[in-house]
């Protein structure tokens, strides 16, 4: 698992964006914050975004929407207010930006926004942020697998065994759906297998 670290080179004066996708409990979250405190430690600032952040509402969760490939967030809304806002920002053109995240909690958006300000790196992590349209903001991009049984061990783990069968019948099934339709692991310029444990990630080599 190694990102080239000339990558890193001149984020001083270019800043650069980093998407990561993939399976969902495959350590998407996981690596991207660990990638900010490791950047940060090394004086380098970086944002994270989060595609959770980009639920769609319960109004758009029509039959036609969901059926689409990658239909199951809101692309429209997160191009408008992350994407095409973070081009800006990147260049000097604003100041900063925000957007009100999601919040499944209570299927609503959040009363406080989420205030992004221009730093060197800004990766954007999760499910459905290598749809085709967003790929000519990114200047890297990942994808992570992991095995079936560590994917439902760590579906359990985290959501319970409940929530692990809505994940089954609908959203792994739904993830699966965009990956195979745009082929989103040919299209990542890597693809890291996020069977390693977690809790290590800290210990490994992850720079060429």
């Amino acid at each position: 698992m190694m990102i080239p670290k000339q990558l890193f080179t001149n984020v001083n004066e270019i800043p650069i964006v980093i998407a990561i996708d993939g399976f969902c409990g495959s350590g998407k979250t996981t690596l991207a914050n660990w990638l900010q405190h490791y950047l940060e430690k090394n004086s380098i600032s970086c944002n994270v975004i989060s595609m959770d952040d980009f639920f769609l509402p319960l109004e758009l969760r029509t039959k036609e929407r969901l059926e689409q490939p990658g239909g199951n967030i809101h692309y429209e809304r997160f191009l408008n207010q992350v994407l095409l806002p973070l081009k800006q920002l990147n260049e000097d053109c604003i100041s900063h930006f925000s957007y009100y995240p999601f919040e499944c909690s209570h299927m609503g958006f959040s009363s406080s926004p989420t205030i992004i300000h221009k730093k060197m790196v800004t990766i954007i992590e999760g499910v459905y942020c290598m749809r085709p349209e967003f790929r000519s903001f990114y200047d890297y991009t990942i994808f992570m697998t992991i095995s079936e049984e560590l994917q439902k061990e760590r579906i359990m783990a985290r959501n319970g065994s409940v929530m692990f069968h809505k994940f089954e019948s609908t959203w792994i099934p739904m993830e699966h759906l965009y990956f195979d339709y745009y082929k989103i692991p040919n299209c990542c310029n890597q693809v890291i297998c996020g069977n390693f444990e977690l809790s290590t990630l800290e210990d490994r080599a992850l720079f060429l």
